[in-house]
């Protein structure tokens, strides 16, 4: 996957510079061939040179053309097709998003309209409010009614490896301008050159999503697990950062006495500090899962010595 991620990001650089020198002035290049067409209208060549003329209207549906699908890819309106010279909307329509997207003042609950940290403070309190809880109340008998839904034969479906048709297939049922993903790539650089990029990214896909430890493996260390106590919760957390990608993992899981998981949650932030910070992050987002679930006694599970040093010198074992 590494070695994939490397070639497409050289292959972005080399397009960013290509792209400059061929796409950074197109209403310079619209103007100029608009600009041919009507020397050619005033000096009466359209109809003695008619394959001139003919070049000349090519010339500027083409880069019209280009113009209105460029703006298709950065206003995301998918609804509307291509064709009807729809640029000046598309224009306005990524505008429009762009502005949508950025949150310049908010409004405090004196009224007093609150910018830059005044704002942002705003909004850590607003989170921090919503997920604390002043009283912990509930109880887990409601797990004991849940009913399992998946049963071994769909079990067994759900666990077989993929396939590099199916990697081929989800690919190509992506829309073509959607928003890119971690590369910078969107879809529709995949679909046009698949018969460039697929082999390698079908296999670094594979890799990444049929990939199983075997035992012995160098990436595989074993460790004892060690239940709680008879009717004490214990929550796994585990904190992950991925520099490449400029973003941390956060993953918590919650066990009984008997190692069955009650509660699993993931997300990936776009965030990235040191290793100790997201694990601290983690294990309070955790702790907010289980208080809003109920649960006050629960023994906490990390795999990070500063931080499990830190937490029993504030005496919170």
């Amino acid at each position: 996957m590494d070695e994939v991620m490397k070639l497409i990001k050289s292959c972005g650089n080399q397009l960013a510079v290509w792209n400059r020198h061929s796409f950074d002035h197109v209403q310079k290049i619209i103007f100029q061939a608009k600009q041919n067409l009507l020397r050619l209208h005033e000096n009466g060549h359209l109809g003695n040179n008619r394959e001139e003329s003919e070049i000349a209207w090519a010339e500027v549906h083409k880069w019209l053309e280009r113009d209105e699908v460029m703006w298709i890819q950065r206003s995301k309106a998918l609804w509307l097709k291509e064709g009807n010279r729809n640029s000046k909307y598309f224009h306005m329509k990524a505008s429009q998003r762009r502005k949508k997207n950025k949150i310049g003042k908010l409004q405090d609950e004196n009224w007093v309209w609150q910018e830059l940290e005044g704002r942002d403070m705003l909004v850590i309190d607003y989170f921090r409010n919503m997920f604390t809880t002043s009283s912990l109340r509930g109880s887990l008998n409601f797990l004991e009614s849940l009913v399992g839904r998946v049963d071994n034969s769909m079990n067994e479906e759900l666990s077989k490896v993929y396939s590099a048709k199916e990697v081929k297939v989800a690919l190509q049922q992506m829309n073509p301008t959607k928003a890119p993903g971690p590369d910078g790539m969107s879809p529709v650089f995949f679909q046009k050159y698949w018969n460039m990029v697929g082999e390698p990214v079908i296999s670094a896909m594979l890799d990444a999503l049929n990939t199983v430890l075997r035992a012995n493996s160098p990436d595989l260390r074993e460790r004892s697990v060690t239940p709680p106590p008879v009717g004490v919760l214990k929550l796994n957390v585990d904190g992950a950062i991925f520099k490449d990608q400029y973003k941390s993992g956060l993953a918590t899981v919650l066990r009984d006495d008997q190692g069955n998981v009650l509660m699993a949650a993931s997300k990936v932030e776009n965030v990235v500090e040191e290793a100790e910070a997201i694990e601290l992050t983690t294990i309070f987002r955790g702790l907010q899962l289980c208080m809003s679930m109920g649960i006050s006694k629960l023994l906490v599970e990390s795999d990070c010595l500063l931080v499990v040093e830190a937490l029993k010198q504030n005496n919170m074992e």
